[in-house]
């Protein structure tokens, strides 16, 4: 294996500030999601979070951990939707508490929240990495349309770092509570396309860290790790998909998520022609 080509960032930090291409300007399909999980949250909250037997009620506090997607306006939002459905005896007591990290809680959650952010792996399985086939990922930057031992090593590679997930967040939240996760589902496969705006050598050497499960996949998991049931799974239609795509916006939000991860590996000097050519590619028939 090619050490250097192994060397990716340790974290996937999305664009910050407020500019054209930062995350907080391009977020709205994230938005969308938080949006329409809004009505299946308030009813899971309802019919299975009993607030007057959790451990909390007596402390008047209420603790909700979001685990991502990244930070912005959108975190405010999904809190407040989770706050909607919660009944406490004196509001005045009621208060917002944010933290600059997810490593400490002054008290256990009662609450657990992530959206569209369980599909990062912790790193990229090293045997796609390995040159030695037939788990070396050639040619491609992702799993979609690779060999069979490829997909499986993406597949390993999610099922430990979501026993990891599961386990952790069993220790920090209260006793009854409750964790919501809005999950991206499996797409259709990631057309493949050959330039030269970069080496061969650079493609082989990279690989993006995300994995999509499956519904079913996803529920072995929860059964096999024991620490959570599962009370409601649901498929979610993103309402963005309703309409006529706005391939612009689409470009844009992909570069204001992928930007850091895409220049660490391949230099920021092609980032503008790859927001480019995502466009074109967008744009031109399958077939193409």
């Amino acid at each position: 294996m090619n050490e250097k080509a192994n060397k990716l960032p340790g974290s996937y930090p999305m664009n910050k500030g407020d500019g054209p291409f930062s995350y907080a300007q391009n977020s709205c399909y994230q938005r969308g999601v938080v949006d329409a999980a809004k009505e299946m949250i308030n009813a899971a909250i309802t019919d299975k979070l009993d607030i007057k037997h959790l451990s909390f009620a007596s402390l008047n506090a209420f603790y909700i951990a979001d685990f991502g997607c990244s930070v912005g306006p959108n975190t405010f939002i999904a809190v407040q939707n989770i706050l909607d459905p919660v009944e406490f005896n004196d509001t005045s007591q009621l208060a917002y508490l944010v933290h600059s990290t997810i490593a400490y809680f002054p008290r256990p959650p009662s609450i657990l929240y992530s959206s569209y952010a369980l599909y990062w792996l912790s790193k990229v399985p090293k045997e796609v990495l390995d040159i030695n086939p037939p788990t070396w990922n050639k040619g491609r930057i992702h799993y979609p349309g690779s060999a069979k031992e490829v997909v499986e090593a993406y597949s390993a590679q999610y099922a430990k770092d979501m026993e990891s997930f599961l386990y952790a967040r069993a220790q920090e939240v209260v006793d009854g509570g409750l964790m919501t996760l809005l999950i991206a589902s499996l797409p259709d496969g990631i057309l493949h396309s050959h330039t030269t705006t970069v080496s061969e050598a650079k493609v082989d050497s990279f690989n993006l860290p995300i994995y999509y499960t499956s519904p079913k996949e996803f529920e072995a998991i929860i059964e096999n790790n024991g620490y959570f049931s599962i009370e409601r799974m649901e498929k979610m239609d993103q309402p963005m998909r309703q309409a006529t795509p706005n391939l612009q916006m689409c470009t844009l939000h992909m570069r204001a998520a992928m930007e850091g991860l895409i220049k660490e590996h391949f230099g920021s000097e092609i980032i503008e022609n790859c927001s480019i050519s995502t466009l074109r590619k967008m744009q031109s028939p399958p077939s193409s």
